[in-house]
């Protein structure tokens, strides 16, 4: 088949069209953008697991404690996914970068093809982007004294109130380290104690053998700290750690003797070792708060040297000014950053062994994550119904990490704005709360109108705060390590003691979700928990086998979960029961404030 006359004179008009038209359209510029490391589309947020000693798992590579000793596994916290980026970039830039700019993620670097006109502005998106990403606070983590909890103004400070508290009562410590917002930092002022707590005895026909377990106690100050940017130039604080230390010299306990059975050729026994039990003290506490620039969070409790901690947050640099003309920034943290809940201790009886389980992240068991509290996918139905005002620009959203990136008519930005400033003030309120717990004679009166009075006469003050929908509570108190039972092994010729090591707890654990009903009552679904001893540790004699000691305790505890209501401002009574053997009653009173 060969071209006719008419095709060819066709082709022949049409090529300096094309011609034109390809000199009209400039070639492709490509540019690459360092973020400089800053692994915006994917970061790691890490979840907190602080143990109480005894929890301790065992001494893993380099020295450092495995499993969830200390951190537990880090968790991939997405800031944009798959595709996410460049479709933000584009939105931003204009309908043209949407038809003309092609842009991929190589690693940590961006790939970006568009026309040499479109590079500019493409530039400019990239650099507001990343300075908003990048932005970092000073964390200062002091430990105050015990008197600082009764003589602080509220749990939730301004920076002028941190100044003030800080000059009445110098701190006992600090630890200072500047943090990317966002991102979790984890400060730790503390030194191990490696101990032989257990044994893992091996019989096998006439031979026998005990395996120490060797564990590590991380003595100090272990605190995790997320910094997230709120709105209004606030923060969104969730802090998260503990405090540990040693009571006295180490106890050490023969487990017994291992003996070959009668009969046996050469018979002989020999001891299988010593056990190293401590006994400590520990603070463990988590709580969260929208701060000012500046401002801290005061969690802990008066009990111990170590418990009491003022976490606080500024700005290294001032906050950035959204200079991306047609579009919006929007910090909204408190809103896009999910509820702080589970992952709890077990503090309860007999033995609460699972006291290390820990704090912060979520329950092993827990199948779904809670949500953010708004979900941006919500609101573009409201973008949708001012598209057509301006086919050319039409309206966008994204979510970015902790912010809301809006684009389109003003009249669509000025709703979006509205309307996040007001779920802002209506769902990210902080709760605090003053606890007073402790032993009171058992005629003590405890109704409503006593709950003030017994605040001022009960021995333990604590404090934590929590924004609404998150879990927020104090722990405090001892643990001592015993030697509960004996494993017998035998073999053929061979009997051993395989030590059983558990710890007891006594002490006392307040706290729960917080949230704000419509009439402004604090709603608290939580728990009380107190546990004391109503004899010390006694050595239990086995009358045979050579075996060593078991020690035996006597403890009493009260325990209540329920949904309470907290008039704001007034002391509420939680608790109120004998403790079983010891003659006295305890008590639990709590006050709450929505800020």
């Amino acid at each position: 088949m060969h071209p006719t006359p008419t095709l060819l004179a066709l082709l022949v008009l049409l090529l300096p069209l094309a011609s034109l038209a390809s000199a009209q359209t400039p070639e492709p510029v490509v540019e690459i953008y360092d973020p400089g490391g800053l692994s915006w589309f994917r970061q790691r947020t890490h979840r907190v697991f602080m143990t109480m000693p005894l929890a301790a798992s065992s001494v893993g590579p380099a020295g450092e404690t495995s499993g969830r000793e200390a951190w537990g596994e880090d968790v991939d916290r997405v800031v944009l996914g798959d595709g996410q980026f460049e479709r933000m970039v584009c939105d931003l830039v204009g309908p043209d970068a949407v038809r003309d700019a092609r842009i991929e993620v190589l690693g940590e670097h961006f790939w970006v093809s568009a026309p040499p006109d479109l590079q500019p502005r493409i530039g400019v998106a990239l650099e507001s982007l990343l300075a908003a990403l990048s932005a970092s606070v000073l964390l200062e983590l002091h430990t105050l004294p015990p008197a600082a909890l009764r003589a602080a103004p509220a749990k939730v400070l301004s920076g002028a109130q941190v100044d003030a508290l800080l000059e009445q009562h110098s701190p006992l410590a600090t630890v200072r380290a500047p943090a990317r917002l966002g991102r979790g930092a984890r400060l730790i002022s503390a030194r191990r104690r490696s101990l032989v707590t257990e044994f893992d005895v091996e019989v096998a026909q006439e031979m026998f053998s005990g395996d120490p377990l060797v564990k590590q106690l991380l003595l100090g100050l272990e605190v995790g700290v997320r910094v997230h940017a709120a709105s209004a130039g606030r923060l969104l604080m969730i802090v998260g750690g503990r405090h540990m230390e040693l009571l006295g010299e180490v106890r050490e306990l023969s487990t017994g003797s291992a003996r070959v059975l009668p009969g046996v050729k050469d018979p002989y026994t020999i001891k299988t070792g010593t056990l190293q039990l401590p006994r400590s003290r520990s603070t463990v506490t988590r709580g969260s708060a929208v701060v000012t620039d500046g401002g801290g969070l005061l969690v802990g409790h008066d009990g111990s040297s170590g418990g009491l901690w003022l976490v606080r947050a500024t700005r290294r640099r001032p906050q950035m000014t959204w200079k991306v003309g047609g579009s919006d920034l929007l910090a909204l943290a408190e809103l896009l950053t999910p509820p702080v809940v589970g992952g709890w201790p077990t503090v309860g009886p007999p033995n609460p062994s699972g006291f290390g389980s820990g704090v912060g992240g979520f329950d092993d068991d827990d199948t779904e994550k809670p949500e953010a509290f708004i979900d941006v996918n919500r609101i573009e139905g409201w973008l949708m119904r001012d598209a057509d005002t301006e086919p050319d620009r039409p309206p966008f959203i994204h979510a970015l990490g902790d912010y809301v990136l809006s684009g389109g008519p003003e009249a669509v930005r000025k709703r979006i704005r509205e309307s996040t400033l007001a779920w802002s003030r209506r769902f990210a309120r902080t709760v605090e709360l003053d606890v007073r717990i402790g032993a009171v004679p058992p005629g003590t009166p405890t109704s409503p109108a006593d709950a003030a009075r017994l605040a001022s006469v009960l021995p333990l003050a604590a404090g934590t705060a929590g924004r609404e929908g998150d879990d927020a509570a104090v722990i405090g108190g001892e643990e001592e390590a015993i030697l509960k039972d004996h494993d017998i092994e035998i073999a053929q010729g061979a009997t051993g003691p395989d030590p059983v090591v558990d710890s007891v707890f006594t002490g006392f654990h307040v706290g729960g979700r917080l949230d704000v009903a419509p009439g402004g009552d604090v709603v608290m679904r939580g728990r009380v928990f107190w546990q004391e001893r109503v004899h010390p540790t006694r050595q239990y004699a086995l009358e045979s086998g050579g075996f060593g000691d078991l020690d035996q305790v006597d403890l009493a505890h009260v325990q209540m979960r329920d949904l309470w209501t907290l008039k704001p401002g007034q002391w509420t009574l939680l608790a109120f029961a004998p403790v079983e053997g010891t003659g006295h009653a305890m008590a639990c009173v709590v006050r709450a404030r929505v800020r």
